[in-house]
């Protein structure tokens, strides 16, 4: 199934196959061998990335600055950077198309994950750091920042949801240089939540691929480029024109 683009029509089957991609991949969270599975692997990456935390002060005080509601805002504003500089800079197209581009970009991924928030937020799935033993907690062992370290409704990982949909798009509509800088920013504000022990790494991987293939989808498969690019275009003909 090759994703473009530059759908022109309504691909109503394929639309239907990328939610069901999402589906298969989001039922191994549930499905007992590859939940056993996923808990395993999780679990491992828990203990090894958690127990670098006891490593010096300097390292533990890096992860729990990166998992305050700070850096929340300043990961976002870094992820979306490379799609800002895409506009002014990017010479693959015209003004009009890459801001065309862009908007289906930003505008997709807070679909996204609004829905992720309305759907989803009912699931009641505990973090590691109130499910496995030993437990390095960020806010004893740097009590002066108040860093996020827990969570009774874990999945999926909301930071992933945003950057895997956010990175997909941008790979699909604008550029590799600029895909590539955005995924950079996007896994640093993705994993502080792996170190504190906030989400599972398949909070972060399954509930962020079913996010990606639900994006993919209704880019590659709704002619939602062709309805940006109308709108985009109509604004242009009603602003002033120079000299």
């Amino acid at each position: 199934m090759k994703l473009t683009s530059n759908a022109e029509h309504w691909q109503l089957d394929r639309l239907i196959m990328c939610h069901a991609i999402a589906a298969i991949i989001g039922a191994s969270m549930i499905w007992p061998v590859t939940a056993e599975l996923w808990l395993n692997i999780s679990s491992a990456v828990f203990f090894l990335l958690n127990g670098s935390l006891l490593w010096n002060e300097s390292w533990a005080v890096l992860w729990a600055a990166l998992n305050t509601k700070t850096y929340d805002v300043l990961g976002a504003v870094l992820m979306f950077l490379p799609t800002i500089w895409y506009i002014f800079a990017g010479s693959d197209h015209d003004l009009k198309e890459r801001i065309a581009r862009t908007s289906v970009t930003w505008g997709t991924v807070i679909i996204v994950v609004f829905m992720s928030k309305i759907l989803l937020p009912s699931i009641d799935f505990h973090s590691p750091t109130l499910v496995l033993k030993p437990v390095v907690y960020l806010n004893e062992l740097v009590p002066w920042i108040d860093a996020k370290w827990e969570s009774k409704n874990s999945f999926p990982g909301d930071h992933a949801v945003a950057a895997f949909s956010f990175v997909g798009m941008v790979f699909l509509l604008l550029n590799k240089k600029t895909g590539i800088l955005t995924l950079i920013f996007g896994i640093l504000y993705s994993v502080p939540r792996l170190f504190s022990g906030a989400h599972w790494l398949s909070d972060e991987l399954v509930g962020g691929g079913m996010a990606l293939f639900i994006a993919l989808g209704w880019m590659s498969n709704l002619p939602t480029l062709v309805w940006s690019r109308y709108i985009w275009s109509w604004i242009f003909s009603r602003l002033p024109k120079r000299g």
